[in-house]
C-alpha cells in the first residue's frame, strides 16, 4: 500500500483489513520512519516508537510476521567505515530495538575508487548479516555474499549465481 500519509492508526486499519480480507501472513514496511504517528505534537523519537508499538501490535493480535526496515543514523557510514551497525544506531528511536523480537544489520563490502565514490562492479562481494538481537536464539554473524546482479544476500555455503 503506499498511499500518502499513512499513520500508525491507519497502519493498523489497513493490517487489519488485509488480514481479514485476504488472510495476509507477512507484512513489510519500507521504511519505518516514513510512517507518522496520530499522536498530536509528538516529538519524532515518541512518532517512531508509536509506529513501533503499532508493528508489534499488529504481528501479536493477528499472529503474523511484521518486517520492518529502518534507517540507521547518518553518521554511521563515517564513524564506522568497513565496522557492522549497534542497536543504538538505529535512527531517532530506542523502542524499535525494545519492540522487535529479531534486529538484523545486512552489511556488504563496497569498493570505492581514489575519490571515495561506490565502485559498482558485477562482482561478487563479501558480506555479512549481524544478528543484533533476537529474542529466542542466538546472536552472532552470518557470513554471506552479496551479489549485485540481482541484489540478493546469500549464504556462503550457497552458489552465487542467481535464482
Amino acid at each position: 500500500d503506499k498511499s500518502a500519509g499513512m499513520t500508525d492508526g491507519k497502519l493498523i486499519a489497513r493490517c487489519d483489513e488485509l488480514v481479514r480480507k485476504y488472510g495476509v501472513k507477512i507484512f513489510v514496511l519500507d521504511y519505518l520512519q516514513q510512517v507518522g504517528s496520530s499522536e498530536r505534537g509528538a516529538s519524532r523519537e515518541q512518532q517512531v516508537a508509536a509506529v513501533s508499538r503499532a508493528c508489534k501490535e499488529i504481528a501479536m493480535e493477528h499472529n503474523v510476521c511484521f518486517i520492518a526496515l529502518a534507517q540507521l543514523n547518518r553518521e554511521v557510514e563515517k564513524q564506522l567505515g568497513d565496522k557492522m551497525p549497534e542497536l543504538h544506531h538505529l535512527r531517532e528511536s530506542g523502542s524499535i530495538e525494545q519492540d522487535a523480537d529479531v534486529v538484523l544489520f545486512p552489511w556488504r563490502r563496497i569498493d570505492r575508487d581514489a575519490d571515495g565514490h561506490e565502485v559498482r562492479g558485477n562482482h561478487v562481494t563479501e558480506a555479512k548479516v549481524k544478528i543484533a538481537k533476537q529474542r529466542n536464539g542466538p546472536l552472532g554473524i552470518a557470513p554471506m555474499v552479496f551479489c549485485p546482479w540481482s541484489m540478493i544476500f546469500r549464504d556462503m555455503s550457497g552458489s552465487p549465481e542467481p535464482y
